[in-house]
């Protein structure tokens, strides 16, 4: 059985717990104003803390456009771990990405993972942070899949590990380019990604269907 992490403590359930329901409220008022016409004092109004709390939780705006990626690479490990061990791990990897097509496929979080997208991809330092948080996800997810495959009695290599996760997120990065380009489906530029990136190694006999949604960013 693949190894859980730590259980987090109260207080660390809580601190998720209040910059989740911040991410979410200023990301919600931006997707409804406008990012320059959000205050900070609105942010923190809205989710019913001061301005001097709001900053033990966040520096600035900045972060909390990015706050959906903080906890990318968790959510990523957790989908993973919860799949079967008998499933080989490049449809694993498919399937670990279900957790980005519920969001994007939401039509009020669509839309506004969609107004989110295009202010990350107008601002390089914003951009460049997107980067590094998907960079760290794609570490913790590789550290999760070699631990996976041990239990596994997998015989792929760290490097065949490591490379087959390097390519599911490169479908990830592919379908967010496409859908925010061409307005085209999330899942469906992914599955195409996918198939298109299948290693040799990868037994694809139970990839499931492709799935189909709504045409949002992501």
């Amino acid at each position: 059985m693949v190894k859980q992490p730590k259980p987090e403590t109260l207080a660390e359930r809580t601190r998720r717990a209040v910059s989740n329901e911040l991410v979410d409220a200023a990301q919600a008022l931006f997707a409804e104003k406008g990012y320059e016409q959000v205050t900070i004092d609105e942010i923190a109004e809205a989710t019913g803390i001061s301005r001097r709390s709001f900053f033990r939780y966040f520096a600035s705006k900045d972060e909390l456009v990015l706050g959906r990626f903080d906890q990318q690479g968790e959510q990523y490990v957790d989908a993973l771990n919860a799949r079967p061990l008998d499933e080989p791990l490049w449809v694993a990897l498919r399937r670990m990405a279900d957790v980005t097509i519920a969001y994007v496929s939401d039509p009020e979080l669509g839309r506004r993972a969609s107004e989110m997208d295009r202010l990350i991809h107008s601002s390089e330092s914003l951009r460049a942070g997107f980067l590094r948080r998907m960079e760290i996800a794609q570490g913790l997810v590789t550290d999760a899949a070699r631990q996976r495959e041990s239990v596994r009695g997998s015989d792929l290599s760290d490097i065949a590990i490591a490379a087959t996760v390097a390519a599911a997120f490169s479908a990830i990065m592919v379908a967010g380019e496409q859908a925010r380009a061409h307005g085209t489906s999330w899942a469906r530029v992914f599955d195409e990604a996918m198939t298109a990136l299948t290693p040799a190694h990868a037994d694809t006999q139970h990839q499931p269907a492709q799935v189909e949604t709504r045409s949002n960013g992501g």
